[in-house]
């Protein structure tokens, strides 16, 4: 039987729509308080006029904001977990840290924005760095290349269970002696005029009309 190794959690980084952590993410989940709000009357998305954005928080580095905004969200969230184990500014050890990240949709702004260029306005090309900032692993690609961290690298897309599935198998690995440290978890943005619609055409969406007519709710 070979020897299993203890699992311990040394940082957390999160941005929701209810805060961030370190910030104030604990408090509003203890208050009940929820992230669902009105769209921004200038970027509406029919049939959806409702949900959980993200409206602060994200890191204003240039080096961020020119990812897609799944990207954004993964680089922010990793920055406050390295910072809270104190790795931040090592990095000596983050070389020897892999990652694990899940997500069910992966980079759909770049993609959607590509398809509009392309079948919309007609045009003849797309952004260049189109295909590397809109396939699945680019997050956590993106991730190691920005803090130096040069372990194993896995992408997990599993719908629901992606992020689920990420932290698992980086607990696993970890256990059996495969990784010493590993950031894990996942990163999600479907706000997306494509996406909300195949959702919405699935029936997914659910529906408000009897409290607050005509809105839908995004989850």
């Amino acid at each position: 039987m070979p020897k299993l190794h203890r699992v311990v959690v040394t940082g957390f980084g999160a941005i929701t729509a209810v805060g961030t952590w370190p910030g104030t993410l604990f408090e509003q989940v203890c208050a009940g308080q929820s992230g669902i709000r009105p769209l921004a009357a200038q970027s509406p998305i029919p049939p959806i006029s409702m949900a959980a954005v993200i409206e602060s928080g994200i890191d204003a580095d240039p080096k961020t904001t020119a990812h897609d905004r799944v990207t954004q969200l993964a680089l922010t969230a990793a920055r406050l977990a390295l910072t809270e184990a104190g790795l931040l500014d090592d990095a000596a050890v983050r070389a020897d840290i892999g990652v694990y990240l899940g997500t069910g949709a992966g980079p759909s702004n770049t993609l959607d924005q590509s398809y509009r260029r392309l079948y919309l306005e007609q045009r003849d090309r797309v952004a260049p760095m189109t295909l590397p900032r809109g396939i699945h692993n680019a997050p956590a690609s993106e991730m190691a290349i920005r803090f130096g961290l040069q372990g194993a690298n896995n992408t997990y897309s599993i719908a629901c269970a992606s992020s689920a599935t990420a932290i698992g198998e980086a607990m696993r690995a970890i256990r059996h002696g495969y990784s010493r440290q590993i950031l894990a978890g996942g990163t999600e943005s479907l706000l997306t005029f494509g996406v909300l619609h195949a959702w919405h055409a699935l029936r997914a969406l659910l529906p408000l009309a009897a409290l607050f007519p005509p809105i839908a709710m995004a989850w």
